[in-house]
């Protein structure tokens, strides 16, 4: 990869991430200049996430009653990142779990998302 320029790179892992997600993972650890270009918010905002939010135990956080630890699905944190970016799809599935889990709509940490993530452009 040290041999491709900036922008040629820039514009492979936009198609990469625009066609499927988990094909970013090679890029990913590459190294830093490969990281680098994956966590671009350009890239993240239009991600083909679907795959990715298709099974909630890898993508939600759940609490184990038993031993009162949460647990973090093993792609949350790349999920957040998509959401901080504005990715439709990973607002729309953020949506379904503060629903599905009765979280108060009127609360502080609800209203504290950026106004963009809120009320996303269309």
């Amino acid at each position: 990869m040290p041999d491709i320029p900036d922008d040629l790179l820039a514009k492979i892992v936009k198609l990469v991430a625009d066609d499927r997600w988990w094909l970013l993972g090679p890029i990913l650890k590459a190294g830093r200049r490969g990281r680098d270009m994956v966590y671009r918010d350009n890239v993240l905002k239009d991600a083909c996430i679907y795959s990715l939010c298709s099974d909630p135990s890898d993508l939600y956080y759940f609490w184990n009653q038993n031993t009162d630890v949460v647990h973090q699905g093993r792609y949350r944190p790349f999920f957040e990142r998509c959401l901080k970016a504005g990715n439709k799809t990973a607002i729309y599935y953020e949506g379904l779990r503060v629903v599905a889990e009765g979280c108060d709509l009127k609360s502080r940490a609800v209203w504290d998302f950026p106004r963009s993530l809120r009320y996303p452009k269309g």
